[in-house]
């Protein structure tokens, strides 16, 4: 399936970004040349494969992925690999956290319709089914080919994970900027147990989606708090450090499993020792 013009420029983009250089150096520049044809290349391919899994699933992958060469490039010694992954996860959050905005009431009667919305654009948006296929073309080398059934479940674990992690970052961010408002005084507070429920509810949802039920517990129980006390205004500015805290140490926990769900199925040993030539040169 063939980028749109739009989609192409949003690679183009992203391949100049990644070489730090300004777009008349661009246009001499033969080794990003080769970097934006392999990116063009693999968007395209993939594009089938994640259109299908959400209406934001494109803008992830890039926003996730960014030059897939670092990728590559990364692959061939494991810990950078994680470790580059983990970079970037924190990097696509960051992108996406500048969405949130519109999904910050104006009354804590608005709160649960808005955290639903929230909770919908973050189902949309990120999909594990469409980050498994992308994880599979990666590991398995299947660039021009799509990924078996197989090899895409075998990614399952790994994807939910990633998922996971984005969605800590970014209800987190939501919570933490809900808390602002109040803390400028925007928000009425006094939050009825009810109330309370339809907050939590879907977003609990997500994390349990994945298997993670209880992986924004932390958060949740420090923002009821914050809603329920008597003086909110005082207590948000410390609610707001208590779910960072909570957040990246959930985090931290989280990126202990990068290896394991990785590995949830061998590669073939021929295809482990292959350099990053090689694996390029099986591209084209």
């Amino acid at each position: 399936m063939n980028l749109t013009r739009e989609e192409q420029l949003m690679v183009a983009s992203m391949v100049v970004e990644s070489h730090g250089v300004s777009i008349s150096e661009a246009k001499s520049n033969q080794q990003l040349k080769e970097d934006l044809k392999l990116n063009l290349e693999f968007y395209s391919s993939i594009k089938e494969d994640i259109i299908s899994e959400g209406e934001g699933m494109l803008d992830s992958v890039l926003y996730f992925l960014g030059n897939v060469k670092d990728l590559w490039t990364a692959a061939t010694k494991a810990d950078n690999f994680f470790g580059l992954i983990a970079k970037k996860l924190q990097a696509a959050a960051g992108k996406y956290a500048s969405k949130i905005s519109k999904y910050i009431p104006s009354s804590v009667k608005d709160l649960g319709s808005k955290v639903k919305q929230f909770a919908e654009w973050l189902y949309k948006t990120l999909g594990y089914q469409g980050f498994a296929k992308l994880f599979a073309r990666l590991k398995y080398r299947a660039w021009r080919r799509k990924p078996t059934d197989e090899q895409i479940k075998c990614m399952v674990p790994f994807a939910k994970l990633v998922v996971t992690i984005l969605y800590i970052v970014l209800v987190a961010a939501f919570l933490i900027k809900v808390l602002s408002t109040i803390l400028a005084g925007k928000v009425v507070v006094a939050a009825t147990g009810t109330q309370m429920a339809s907050i939590s509810g879907p977003l609990t949802s997500l994390f349990a989606a994945l298997g993670k039920g209880s992986a924004a517990k932390g958060m949740f129980s420090v923002f009821s708090a914050a809603l329920k006390a008597k003086d909110a205004q005082k207590y948000a500015k410390e609610a707001q450090a208590k779910i960072d805290d909570s957040k990246k140490a959930t985090m931290k926990s989280l990126f202990t499993n990068f290896k394991p769900a990785w590995n949830t199925c061998a590669v073939p040993t021929k295809e482990v020792k292959l350099t990053l030539e090689q694996r390029i040169d099986n591209i084209y």
